[in-house]
């Protein structure tokens, strides 16, 4: 709800080894950090930015790719064409084809002749935005191969802190005592 998004991606490396690294973004903070090496690299320039392929994203371009919706408050200019809308955001291209009851059929990112297409495959979860998706096929110009995403969405409480702790597992019960 406060547009901050703390992923923990487990998957193989090309060479087959486990690898978990956590994806910890947000308007102030866009950083990846290696669980199993202790590492950390920020991943932009300017606060809350990813920066690729010539392209600068905030945490609001990826909600819009898995969520089919823009939670920025600042609402970008949207324009009909047939049954898809198009938005502009910070020389991103964005793109959805709406589906029924809330859904979306896909959404898509487009900029400097690169872009990245979300199509729902599996499951849609209730959460306070509407309903999400839980399984994602993504594929587009920057990926060799179409790339299956499953997810579920929740809530991390915060314990007081400032930023979600990359070392910290969302899983555990909240400490005790005092």
């Amino acid at each position: 709800a406060d547009r901050w998004l703390r992923a923990d991606l487990r998957f193989e490396d090309e060479d087959g080894a486990a690898r978990h690294e956590v994806l910890v973004w947000g308007p102030d903070t866009a950083l990846l950090f290696d669980r199993r090496r202790g590492r950390w690299t920020d991943l932009g320039e300017r606060e809350g930015t990813w920066e690729m392929e010539q392209g600068t994203f905030t945490i609001d371009h990826l909600l819009w790719l898995a969520l089919g919706r823009w939670l920025d408050p600042r609402e970008p200019v949207a324009r009909r064409e047939g049954d898809q809308y198009w938005l502009r955001s910070d020389g991103v291209g964005l793109r959805i084809e709406p589906g029924a009851q809330g859904r979306f059929a896909w959404t898509e990112l487009v900029w400097r002749g690169d872009r990245l297409k979300a199509t729902p495959t599996a499951g849609w979860m209730a959460t306070e935005w509407g309903p999400v998706p839980s399984e994602l096929e993504v594929e587009g110009t920057l990926l060799e191969s179409k790339a299956q995403v499953r997810w579920e969405v929740g809530e991390i409480p915060p314990f007081g802190d400032e930023i979600l702790d990359p070392l910290a597992d969302p899983g555990a019960p909240p400490p005790q005592g005092g």
